[in-house]
């Protein structure tokens, strides 16, 4: 369950995680089936007590990574080695999957 609007859905190769972008510029990674994972039971409700907004109402995911404006679009690419995210401020990234502190380049958008 993401707190906020989704903007980019992409699936690993294997289909057992999908990647999913969202407009404060974060991206996470969600199991599939959560019930198949030890320890993880079914439900992946958010706990009532959790406040919005809190990293808790992000219940079963794991963040991989973030950008200072809205994400636009997400992309894995070599055998799911690599995650490219490209934001609002024409700046496309290019990180290791699924440790996204790894970043390989930028790709900065330029008129000249």
């Amino acid at each position: 369950c993401v707190a906020r609007r989704v903007t980019s859905v992409v699936f690993t190769q294997d289909n057992k995680h999908v990647v999913v972008v969202d407009r404060s510029g974060d991206a996470y990674r969600f199991p599939v089936f959560p019930e198949q994972l030890p320890g993880v039971s079914g439900d992946s409700r958010p706990a009532k007590d959790a406040k919005e907004g809190e990293d808790a109402a992000v219940h079963g995911g794991t963040l991989l990574l973030g950008h200072l404006s809205m994400v636009l679009d997400v992309l894995l690419v070599e055998s799911d080695s690599l995650i490219v995210t490209c934001d609002r401020d024409e700046k496309i990234r290019v990180s290791r999957y699924p440790d996204g502190y790894q970043i390989e380049s930028y790709c900065l958008g330029h008129t000249q």
